[in-house]
This record gives structure tokens, C-alpha cells and sequence, in this order.
């Protein structure tokens, strides 16, 4: 079954909704679209019928009338079947179709004094040419010409007035459902087009997350109720900042572009790659266990290594693979174990492939790991509102990371361990997400503010922390929530002083207040330093930006500090 399709096959036979989503939720929709047309059709079409045979216009009682009435019995039973029917099957669509131009035909010619009842064509010729494909809407028009045609001679051979009448009654009914039809599959391109622009990657060209998603939890729907199997690959290039950095943004993009190109090939037919983060991609396999995703993972890997081999930048990647039913029986909870793979894999040395079906050995520790990807998690989290604050505030998202990378180097010159390094840098990144609580109009005031507006904009350490907390990142909103506080107690929210505030936090401030001082059309580094060591033992702590001062002497002072 194709991944990406707006059209439902029924027993040999596909109907389109163009306006219905994908998914579940097209069929449902493009199915339950089609029944209330079919019962208001032939409802309606039913109620004419018995109009004009109890109204007495069908005459004297003879055998005509009574095939009317049948008539009448047939369409109401088929209105009362599509109204019962949840799920029917296409070949009832289309023989809906046929029998209302049948049951037409039928009474024009064994009834004249109907002549009207022709405009009923309209139906079925509409119904097929909104909900039919091509062969579909030609069947019907055929039929409709042929059975109105023959009518026309057999029954009002010798009346040349009607007979010119009708041919217009053709010819315009023809033209209208050509019409329909042809709107019809212009708006189905359309909106498939659209499809395609929301669900793609516009850097790669693959699949996006989004689409990736539905398409897991379509897939996984599938394999529950039919082949009892499916495989998730999880990939992530490795060291892909360092390609940032040393080669520059736009031949990243170019690597990643590549690196498409490359599982693309290796992926073809059997599932759908997509991109999934910014150096991360995911596969999907329908119908693949974990033994044969695993192979295909090794297979991408080593075609990546290899044709990137002696290339600027080289590239490798590491792999994590699960499958259901195994690995999880939800999306998240099989990404989870793809996710928890691909990190083993990055802890043994990165440029392999890890099943999550390995020994826990090889995994490191599941419950280890488990809480490593539950903190990446909240971190994700906390990171995605730090960048949404900068861009509101900035424009751009990088100002938050140049913190957290120069509280970062800081911590790592006065010798912090090299887990609290990096937990240093999260929370420089992360230090003012409290800020999204703060009115816009406090935040770009010019003026000095009143008691009870600094009330709600010293405010925001409290959200901060309570946001990281939610993240499950304790430590880290710890240290946010302390990045306020002065040496000489003259800072918010607890008044703490000296060695009473961690020095994580201390490390923010100093960080910080030199981003503040530098950024954009700010004084000169060495400038931006003097004023800190000025305020030393009042506001900032003396070791803390010695540290700095030795971290710019090692850089250059007016070094620009590259994060990816």
C-alpha cells in the first residue's frame, strides 16, 4: 500500500473524497460522504416515484405501474441500506449508480407523462463524476446516452420537438459532468500537492516528522490487524555539530542532503525515510522484523561511511532499531526503544548499529538509559521554549546557546566535572524560559519599573523553575533558579550570598551579563570584562570571572563563539 495516497481502493474499484485528509480519517469521512449522497439520492428519487404512483399520475392500474412501483420499493430499500451500511463496498457505489439510470430509464419509458423525471439523470452523473475515477464516470455516461437514447426512439420517436429538447437534456448533462469531474481532479492535484509541501522535508526532500508519525501509527494499526509485525529505524549522524563548525552551516546542509541520498537509495521501496530533527532521520518498515531492519540499518551505515569516505565532510552515522510487537506495542513506545538503541549505540563508540533486542550489557543499562533519554526529553523540552523566547525577543535563536556555550567554557576552566559542564550549558541555554510568563510590555519598557511591576518580572525565576522541574531536570532548575542572586545578598528571590549560591549559578550570571554587554552593537570584549571585574564581590563572583578572563585570553578577546 502506498504511503502517501488520496485514494481508497474498495474491491477493485477506488472512490475519492479531494477534500478529505489522510489517514483513518479520509476513509471515514470520504465513506460516510458518499452513503448520505447515495440515501439522499435515492430517498429523494424514491419519493418522486410514489408521488406520481399514488398521485394518479401513472394512470389506470396495468403492469407498468406496478414495475413503478417496484421501482419506488427498490430505490427506498437502497436508500435504506446505504443509511445501514457503515463500510459498503465499491461495487455497491457503482451499482447505485447504475441503478438509478436504470430505474429512470425505466420510468420515462413506461410512463411519458413523466417527461421531467429525465433531470433525474443528473444524480447518478454527478455521483460518479465527484466520486468515481475516469472509467467509472465513462460507464456511466455511456449507459445514460445509450438507455436515454434508445428511450427517445422507441418511446417519443414522433415527437421531433421533444426529441430536440432531450438532445439539449444530453448535451447539457454530458457537459456538466465532464465539468465536475474535471474540478474535481483539478482540486485532488491541488490538494495533494499541498499534501506533499506539508509533509516533505524542504531541505532533503524526504518525508518530515509529521508525515513520519502518521505514517508509524498508520503502519502500526496495519500490522496489529494483519501481519502481526513492523520495524523502526532510528538514525542519527554522528558528531554533526563539528561539521558546523568546522565546515559551516551551508555544507551541513549539503551533508544532510547527502546523507538523504544515501538512505534513500539504501531505503527505496521498503519504507518510508524521513527526517525527523535536524541531523536525525527515521525509517519506517512495514512487514520487517528486528532481524530484517537490522540488516538494512547495517546497510545504510556502511553505504554512508563508504561514500562519504575521503569526502570534506566525511560522514558516519549511528543506528538504533525496534520493532513491534517486541520492542512496544504505541509509536512512542517503540521510538522510545529505537531511541534508547541508537544511544547505546552512541555510548559504545558511535558508526554501529544497536537492536534494542541486545543484551543489557551492550545497552548499558536499560533503566540507566531510560532516565538518560527521559532527561534528554524534558531537556528537548525546555530547549524548544528557550529558542521560541529568543526569537519573540530577538529574532533569532542564537543568543541563548552563545550563553550556555560560554558558561560552558567557564565551567569547564574552573574545574567543574564534565557532566556538570554540560549540564552547565543546558541550563545557560535554558536560564531564562520563565521569561514566556512575563507581560511583552514589562519586558520593553524603557522606563524604571514600579515596585509591583518588578514583582511580576523577578517573577519568572519562579516559572523557570517550575517549568524545569516539569521537564525533569531538577538540577538544572536549581541553578536557574538561583543565576539571580548577588554575593553581597542583594539579589532575587532568596537574598542568598557568597558560597550559599551554587556556583553553577554564579557562572550563568557572569555568562550572561558578558553576552548582555557584547551582543550586537555592545562595547568592546575588553570593555564588557572591566565592568564585570568592577562589580566583582557585589554582583558577580571574583573566581568566576577571572575564569572568563582566562577563557577570552585562550579564544581571543574578540573570538566569536561557534555553536551549532
Amino acid at each position: 500500500m502506498p504511503f502517501e495516497t488520496m485514494r481508497l481502493p474498495l474491491d477493485g474499484y477506488e472512490f475519492t473524497n479531494p477534500f478529505a485528509p489522510a489517514g483513518a480519517d479520509a476513509r471515514a469521512q470520504t465513506t460516510r460522504l458518499i452513503r448520505m449522497t447515495c440515501v439522499l439520492l435515492f430517498g429523494l428519487g424514491s419519493l418522486v416515484l410514489a408521488m406520481a404512483h399514488f398521485g394518479g399520475h401513472l394512470g389506470e392500474p396495468s403492469l407498468a405501474r406496478d414495475l413503478n412501483l417496484a421501482c419506488v420499493i427498490v430505490m427506498g430499500v437502497a436508500a435504506v441500506v446505504m443509511a445501514v451500511v457503515r463500510h459498503p463496498p465499491a461495487i455497491m457505489m457503482l451499482g447505485y449508480a447504475v441503478l438509478g439510470v436504470v430505474c429512470v430509464t425505466w420510468a420515462l419509458a413506461t410512463t411519458p407523462e413523466l417527461r421531467p423525471v429525465a433531470m433525474f439523470y443528473m444524480w447518478p452523473l454527478l455521483a460518479a463524476a465527484f466520486f468515481g475515477q475516469r472509467r467509472e464516470v465513462i460507464l456511466i455516461s455511456v449507459m445514460f446516452v445509450a438507455m436515454y437514447g434508445a428511450t427517445l426512439i422507441f418511446v417519443f420517436g414522433d415527437d421531433p420537438y421533444l426529441r430536440e429538447w432531450a438532445i439539449d437534456i444530453i448535451a447539457a448533462m454530458l457537459v456538466a459532468t465532464a465539468l465536475v469531474f474535471m474540478l474535481k481532479e483539478r482540486i485532488q492535484r491541488l490538494v495533494q500537492r499541498l499534501r506533499r509541501l506539508a509533509d516533505t522535508d524542504p531541505l532533503t526532500g524526504i518525508a518530515n516528522r509529521a508525515s513520519f508519525e502518521q505514517t508509524l501509527e498508520d503502519q502500526l494499526d496495519g500490522a496489529r490487524e494483519q501481519t502481526g509485525v513492523l520495524a523502526v529505524i532510528s538514525l542519527d549522524l554522528d558528531r554533526f555539530k563539528q561539521v558546523n563548525d568546522l565546515y559551516g552551516h551551508q555544507a551541513g546542509d549539503e551533508a544532510l542532503r547527502e546523507a538523504a541520498r544515501i538512505f534513500t537509495a539504501c531505503v527505496e521501496e521498503q519504507g518510508l525515510l524521513a527526517r525527523v530533527g535536524g541531523e536525525e532521520f527515521a525509517v519506517v518498515l512495514p512487514d520487517a522484523d528486528i532481524a530484517g531492519a537490522r540488516l538494512l540499518a547495517e546497510r545504510i551505515r556502511v553505504a554512508l561511511e563508504r561514500d562519504t569516505a575521503g569526502a570534506e565532510p566525511a560522514l558516519t552515522v549511528s543506528v538504533g532499531v525496534a520493532a513491534f510487537p517486541d520492542s512496544g506495542d504505541s509509536p512512542s513506545s517503540i521510538m522510545l526503544a529505537a531511541d534508547r538503541a541508537l544511544y547505546a549505540a552512541k555510548q559504545a563508540g558511535r558508526n554501529q548499529v544497536v537492536a534494542a533486542d541486545e543484551s543489557a550489557e551492550r545497552l548499558l543499562g536499560l533503566a540507566e538509559q531510560e532516565r538518560a533519554l527521559q532527561a534528554d526529553a524534558g531537556a528537548q523540552t525546555a530547549l524548544r521554549l528557550a529558542e521560541r523566547l529568543d526569537l519573540h525577543r530577538h529574532g533569532e535563536h542564537r543568543r541563548s546557546r552563545e550563553i550556555g556555550e560560554l558558561a560552558a567554557l567557564i565551567a569547564a576552566e574552573v574545574g567543574l566535572p564534565v557532566d556538570d559542564v554540560t549540564r552547565v550549558r543546558l541550563a545557560g541555554m535554558v536560564r531564562d524560559v520563565g521569561m514566556l510568563g512575563v507581560p511583552d510590555e514589562l519586558l520593553a519598557a524603557h522606563h524604571a519599573l514600579a515596585p509591583e511591576e518588578r514583582d511580576v518580572v523577578e517573577r519568572h525565576v519562579q516559572i523557570g523553575t517550575e517549568v524545569l522541574t516539569a521537564c525533569g531536570l531538577p538540577q538544572i532548575a536549581a541553578w536557574v533558579g538561583a543565576h539571580h542572586e548577588r554575593p553581597d545578598g542583594s539579589g532575587y528571590p532568596h537574598g542568598l550570598t557568597g558560597d550559599a549560591i551554587p556556583l553553577p549559578a554564579r557562572i550563568i550570571a557572569v555568562a550572561e551579563a558578558y553576552s548582555s554587554l557584547t551582543h550586537g552593537p555592545g562595547v568592546a570584549p575588553a570593555v564588557a570584562l572591566a565592568e564585570l571585574r568592577e562589580c566583582c564581590g557585589s554582583q558577580f563572583d571574583e573566581t568566576v570571572v577571572e575564569a572568563l578572563a582566562r577563557v577570552l585570553a585562550e579564544r581571543g578577546e574578540t573570538a566569536q563563539l561557534r555553536v551549532a
